[in-house]
């Protein structure tokens, strides 16, 4: 299978709709340029299927966990699913990622390679994401396993789905490794119950971001007191509800100065923001320009302003 066409289309709650590959070989990759105009980075969102990437020139932002990672040449990272991430270039880089369900790794639900790596990993609550830096020792085999495999899909030649399999196969035990001891310490059951609190408070977010919203509104969301609800937010995505909710509404915002006709006033108003004056000083905040540029320059079609928003679209790859 050649690279696929990128483009990012997600749901209210940030999932990505994207399909990535098909059904017979659930792994997609993507080659993506991202420069450091207004607008032009990879939005919030999140997706069922694992993500792993490198860069190959340049320097990237990768905010994963609520933490801003800086990534040069030769770094890399695996993304674990349902994990909210986005990413913005310091200057200008090229990355290349692949996207795979871990049934690609797994095989059958009952297999060894399921109970034993592929399950222990993706629920466990330290393993949401894993930097890979090339200067790290650990890292460079995971790395270059990494790499081969993304070289494989990208040429497709003869048989190359067995190569992509084994390559990332390699990658993911080593990961695996790496992990172990804090994947052992930190119980299956602690991950799962807060995705689901997080998951009722991000609908709740989602559904009400236009009005004034309280941490106790938020946290009563989950049946949970206001103290917990920090946590969750801090230990699942590493941000406070209330820096959640202002990215959210920055994001609404981004999609209806693409897509509608509204005042900046009442983009202002609609997505829950006080005062227009606030509202602009939020949005250079994010997009390094103010809401009636992002606008202009949408509608004037310039190259990377406006189109590649924190919205409901994005750049070549789905990072």
């Amino acid at each position: 299978m050649p690279l696929q066409d990128g483009g990012i289309n997600v749901s209210r709650d940030r999932r990505e709709l994207k399909l990535h590959g098909t059904a017979e070989f659930p792994c997609a990759g993507y080659r993506s340029t991202i420069t450091n105009r207004a607008g032009h980075r990879i939005p919030w969102h999140r997706h069922e299927e694992i993500e792993v990437l490198y860069l190959v020139s340049g320097s990237l932002e990768l905010c994963l966990l609520g933490r801003t990672n800086h990534l040069r040449a030769g770094d890399g990272a695996f993304i674990n699913t349902n994990v909210l991430h986005m990413a913005c270039s310091v200057d200008r880089c090229e990355l290349c990622s692949l996207v795979f369900r871990p049934a690609l790794i797994a095989g059958g639900a009952d297999s060894v390679f399921e109970k034993k790596y592929v399950r222990p990993l993706t629920e466990s609550a330290a393993a949401k994401g894993v930097l890979l830096r090339r200067t790290s020792e650990r890292d460079v085999q995971a790395l270059d396993e990494l790499e081969a495999a993304f070289q494989a899909m990208s040429a497709a030649e003869g048989g190359y789905e067995f190569a992509v399999r084994a390559h990332l196969s390699s990658l993911w035990y080593l990961i695996y490794s790496r992990e172990e001891a804090d994947i052992t310490e930190n119980p299956v059951h602690a991950s799962t119950v807060d995705a689901a609190r997080l998951k009722a408070m991000l609908d709740y977010i989602h559904e009400n971001y236009a009005q004034p919203l309280a941490l106790s509104q938020i946290a009563q969301a989950a049946n949970i007191g206001e103290r917990e609800c920090l946590r969750c937010f801090r230990r699942t995505i590493n941000l406070s509800p209330k820096q959640y909710l202002q990215q959210y509404r920055i994001a609404e915002a981004a999609v209806f100065l693409r897509e509608s006709a509204l005042t900046v006033a009442e983009v202002a108003s609609h997505c829950g923001f006080d005062s227009p004056s606030n509202f602009a000083q939020t949005f250079r905040k994010y997009y390094h320009c103010s809401p009636r540029d992002f606008r202009r320059d949408f509608q004037e079609g310039r190259p990377g302003h406006g189109v590649l928003t924190a919205g409901f679209s994005g750049p070549s790859a789905p990072v």
